[in-house]
């Protein structure tokens, strides 16, 4: 793995988990950045993160989505499906990059 080669315009704080503060635009196969806490992978309604919910710091690797059934989801869309954070602008990324680029960010 290492570092991402992904760029982003301006410089923005993210938590380790690349669904946190996205909404999953299902129909068209996209995240958009909603900007607040809300998890993309709660696809039927907008709900917050669940370990906002308790008070824990959002990481994909301790979150209960993080499951074999989402695993599986995430693997057949993440080479079609883009992702569109604010700080790489209107064209956004692959979903593939985008995991890429968050799992390896240092802040």
């Amino acid at each position: 793995m290492g570092s991402s080669p992904f760029k982003p315009i301006f410089e923005k704080k993210r938590f380790r988990c690349p669904f946190y503060g996205f909404h999953y635009a299902g129909l068209f196969k996209q995240f958009v950045d909603s900007r607040g806490n809300q998890c993309a992978l709660f696809t039927d309604y907008f709900t917050s993160c669940h370990l906002d919910w308790i008070g824990e710091i959002p990481d994909w690797e301790k979150c209960p989505m993080n499951n074999p059934e989402n695993r599986e989801r995430i693997e057949r869309v993440k080479s079609r499906s883009r992702v569109y954070p604010e700080e790489f602008g209107k064209n956004g990324i692959l979903l593939a990059d985008w995991i890429d680029y968050i799992m390896n960010k240092k802040d």
